[in-house]
């Protein structure tokens, strides 16, 4: 399992350094770019983290797929298992889509690791998932996530690309 511990880091540093290379920013004085590009200590940026992660849980265990989509950047993209990545209006629908199961959802998330940036922030750990269907056994799942999150000039905090896994896939996933 070494190469996993070394292999999620790896690829969200990766992530973050391509998601640090210079961009076109429009309408945005220097003053607003300044402002955002504050560097955070490892304390600021757990809490930055902490509460994206919160606002996803609590997005996901409301079935809230609005919400879940909001957390994310204009640009975001989404890498889920089996399927190609997904912009915000493809995250909102899959999200949709699955929440029309009925079914009751929760998320846990453990952060194993960040790495903070100018302006950036990418962290990786491991989560547990609960799908609950009324007459049946709960469902758990757990896997694998990196999420690099990047400050607009707004000064915000949003998620700018999320990948996950399934360490082992739910029944009939991806069929």
């Amino acid at each position: 399992m070494i190469r996993g511990r070394i292999l999620w880091p790896a690829l969200t540093l990766v992530a973050l350094l391509a998601a640090c290379a210079a961009q076109e920013t429009a309408d945005v004085t220097e003053e607003v770019v300044e402002a955002a590009s504050q560097i955070l200590g490892a304390e600021a940026a757990a809490a930055v983290v902490d509460a994206g992660e919160q606002g996803y849980i609590d997005a996901y265990g409301a079935e809230d797929a609005a919400g879940i989509a909001a957390l994310f950047t204009a640009d975001a993209s989404q890498a889920q298992p089996l399927s190609p990545s997904l912009d915000v209006a493809g995250i909102e629908a899959a999200y949709v889509t699955n929440f029309a199961s009925g079914a009751d959802y929760s998320l846990e998330v453990e952060r194993e690791g960040m790495v903070v940036a100018d302006g950036w922030i990418a962290s990786w750990g491991g989560f547990v998932a609960t799908v609950a269907t009324e007459g049946a056994e709960p469902v758990t799942v757990t896997g694998r996530y990196g999420t690099v999150q990047r400050q607009e000039p707004d000064g915000t905090w949003k998620i700018y690309r999320h990948m996950f896994n399934y360490e082992v896939p739910p029944p009939g996933f991806g069929q």
